[in-house]
């Protein structure tokens, strides 16, 4: 891999992480608060009781709660930059600000912005607004074929301090992202199969610790995916699909200070996940995410990773 020629990786049974060029994680987050936010339709399984059925009260208050915890983390230098957009009624799912877009680096370390194809018409209405903020920060910002879905950091997470990008597909991202990105973002990806409908965005089933350690639902992949990532991370955490389905616990958000000193915002309940990170002296804030559950997302979810 010395001669750069980035590509997808199918095979890691003979394969050295270290290899991999460097990168620097990203600095700043992205939020957008959450005026608009319902439940109108059935995108995922989560929404099919709870049409109509969501607090708005609560919903601001989840979301407050949230929003402090990473004004903490930036007084800590866990992130440089927090930044919200003001969320929009009729964009219901906008809130959800991880799928819309991704962010990486070019290979000159100048930051970039992938925006998304979404797989449902309601979302594919938030693109624009995103276009148009990083546009006006002057963030370059480009698309792949409109025919081939992607969903941003919902299914593309980094592996921290590499140029490496674990990719889900299945539900809805396609398998034919991972050519067209390897080559627009100039990296390596590794193609998880997502097998499990309620794990439909790789970000509800695959926790990225820091770069040895991973929590994962093991029923959320195929037994090919699941042996790539015990193959890449030395320390591979099983949660039961009864946690990650009902508290969203591997939807947590975990990031480091520049001691790599390590903190996250878990959902309550979430007492697997808990008592791991806790093994592995993380700082962790505990919050509550139902009203957003309601609609398949959680912490994760409701942030935008940004350089």
């Amino acid at each position: 891999m010395t001669n750069r020629t980035y590509g997808v990786i199918i095979d890691v049974s003979d394969w050295d992480i270290q290899q991999i060029p460097s990168m620097d994680l990203p600095s700043g987050l992205l939020m957008v608060s959450p005026e608009g936010f319902e439940i109108v339709d059935i995108k995922n399984p989560y929404m099919a009781n709870h049409i109509g059925k969501v607090n708005k009260d609560i919903v601001l208050a989840q979301w407050k709660n949230i929003f402090e915890i990473l004004v903490q983390w930036k007084s800590l230098g866990v992130i440089k930059n927090l930044e919200v957009i003001k969320g929009k009624v009729g964009l219901e799912d906008m809130v959800f600000c991880a799928n819309p877009f991704f962010a990486y680096l070019d290979v000159m370390n100048q930051p970039m912005i992938l925006l998304s194809n979404m797989r449902h018409k309601r979302r594919q209405l938030e693109i624009k607004e995103y276009r148009s903020y990083f546009s006006s920060h002057s963030v370059k910002v480009f698309n792949i074929p409109k025919n081939i879905k992607i969903e941003g950091n919902g299914d593309l997470i980094a592996h921290p301090h590499r140029r490496l990008i674990w990719m889900g597909y299945g539900y809805r991202t396609d398998i034919a992202a991972a050519d067209t990105l390897t080559q627009k973002l100039q990296t390596y990806i590794i193609p998880l199969h997502l097998v499990n409908e309620h794990f439909y965005h790789l970000d509800t089933c695959f926790c990225v610790i820091d770069e040895d350690h991973v929590a994962i639902c093991r029923t959320a992949f195929d037994e090919e995916s699941y042996l790539r990532i015990k193959q890449v991370f030395s320390f591979v955490f099983e949660i039961s699909e009864k946690e990650a389905k009902e508290k969203f616990s591997l939807n947590s958000l975990v990031m480091s200070n520049q001691y790599r000193e390590k903190y996250a915002i878990v959902p309550k309940g979430s007492t697997e996940m808990i008592a791991i990170l806790t093994s592995l002296n993380v700082h962790i804030s505990i919050v509550d995410t139902d009203e957003f559950i309601k609609s398949g997302g959680s912490v994760y979810c409701m942030k935008g990773f940004m350089y």
